[in-house]
């Protein structure tokens, strides 16, 4: 009896010890997503729905490696829409003796030169521009003659008026009655010369340039970049293999076409705009002469031109620049000022942009600029107590002329106007840390970032423009 009793013990522990074996293996498996385990759903939809998730995670992983369409003509970096033709004739068309053309690297203050110009020339039909989807809107059974009508307004924005002639080529540009203001992305080695045209050289340094420049791509839709992320943007700038290529042969070109003063160029930098929109003004029309340089003779006239050359003023009626069916955003002018580059930029690209900035910069006037606006921390400088409007001039200036200009290596101190009327922090731009006249001893990064970087406070609502 006693032998039974033990057999069924036995038993009994053997039973439970499957039991305990098959709940272990059960919570070792792995588990369906949260999402399939829908009370009464199928097999088939729960495997739809895990394939569909997956196809959803590859979509994110495509879109992330992507990079902005572009095409190669030349062995030269350029948009998609770029031809050879185009490209090609604008190199070899003859300039006009009263052409202005604006020439910079995207994103370096183009359109906002551009403005300014045309205000100053009288030449402001781009104002009238209406985009055809906005006259879509006022109409609310646009005949065929409204939609012609709507191309034709179209045709007034800047783009067409006042063209790039890479993207046009020289046949449209030569539609383009006189006097003509012509954008230019082509280094200075590809810019027509000659004639007695005048050039306006615009700079920005290179971190808000980039910046600037990521937004312009997922914003315009010829790049399919809508959704592209910055690190592989970032690498691609780095690399000179964006659309008009490197940011330094750029730059190095023209500090080169300078010095050598063959042609009548003006210097602008595009952080001492944003510090003196009004001085700005004043130099590009003392420039360009004429017209431009009676109309600033009148102070209501030069600060009707100066408002109306402000961010708030400029993101007033955008599709004046573009058509709005051109944009993902349907707004061109995104963000005025500098150092909007600290809210994309990790640390360690900012080292890198910063090393790459001195070796490529080195021996130019470049590599004596923009420590404050690159420097990863700047502290608060103290603002002399002085009306902006003392700041008569940049110290550029002096490269403004009606002649070849005098442009050499030991004269051109190109740093900003403001450097006489601020007390600016020493920055190490190898450094976690900088040092202010206004603070007693080191910033360490938490204290650094919660001071307000200085143009802040200097007009920046004056600003214009992320703007090409």
């Amino acid at each position: 009896m006693e032998k039974e009793k033990t057999k069924d013990e036995e038993e009994s522990m053997r039973m439970r010890q499957q039991r305990e074996m098959v709940t272990l293996r059960a919570r070792r498996a792995p588990r369906t997503p949260s999402y399939t385990e829908t009370v009464g759903q199928s097999p088939s939809l729960v495997e739809e729905s895990y394939a569909e998730g997956e196809r959803q995670k590859e979509t994110v992983i495509k879109t992330a490696l992507r990079f902005p369409l572009g095409t190669v003509i030349d062995g030269e970096h350029w948009p998609p829409i770029f031809t050879p033709e185009n490209v090609r004739s604008a190199k070899a068309m003859v300039p006009r003796a009263d052409d202005v053309f604006i020439c910079t690297y995207p994103k370096c203050g183009t359109t906002w030169i551009q403005h300014i110009v045309h205000q100053l020339l009288g030449k402001t039909e781009y104002e009238t521009a209406v985009d055809d989807d906005e006259n879509d809107n006022v109409a609310c059974q646009p005949s065929s003659s409204s939609h012609e009508k709507s191309e034709e307004d179209e045709k007034k924005a800047m783009c067409f008026v006042s063209p790039m002639i890479e993207r046009m080529g020289a046949a449209y540009s030569d539609t383009i009655k006189t006097p003509r203001v012509l954008k230019s992305h082509f280094t200075y080695k590809n810019i027509p010369k000659g004639g007695g045209a005048k050039y306006i050289f615009a700079v920005r340094n290179p971190k808000d340039c980039l910046t600037s420049y990521f937004h312009h791509n997922r914003n315009f839709k010829i790049y399919d970049y809508e959704h592209g992320e910055f690190d592989v943007f970032f690498k691609l700038f780095m690399d000179g293999k964006v659309g008009f290529g490197d940011y330094f042969d750029h730059l190095t070109s023209w500090l080169e076409g300078i010095e050598k003063a063959e042609e009548r160029i003006l210097f602008l930098k595009y952080e001492d705009m944003v510090a003196d929109l009004h001085s700005a003004v004043v130099q590009i029309a003392s420039f360009l002469g004429g017209k431009a340089a009676e109309i600033i003779e009148n102070d209501q006239k030069l600060a009707q031109i100066v408002e109306a050359s402000t961010l708030a003023s400029m993101k007033k009626n955008q599709q004046r620049w573009f058509p709005n069916k051109q944009l993902h955003r349907g707004e061109f002018i995104r963000k005025g000022g500098s150092r909007d580059w600290k809210n994309q930029f990790g640390y360690e690209q900012s080292f890198e942009m910063d090393k790459k900035f001195r070796e490529r910069c080195a021996g130019t006037a470049a590599a004596e600029w923009w420590h404050s606006e690159m420097a990863w921390n700047v502290s608060r400088p103290v603002v002399a107590v002085e009306p902006i409007s003392e700041v008569s001039s940049y110290s550029s200036s002096g490269f403004c002329s009606a002649s070849p200009l005098s442009f050499t290596s030991s004269s051109l101190d190109l740093s900003s106007s403001l450097s006489s009327h601020l007390r600016l922090p020493s920055v190490n731009p190898e450094s976690d840390l900088c040092y202010s006249p206004a603070v007693e001893g080191p910033l360490d990064r938490d204290r650094v970032d919660s001071l307000q970087f200085p143009f802040d406070s200097l007009k920046i609502d004056d600003a214009t423009e992320e703007q090409d």
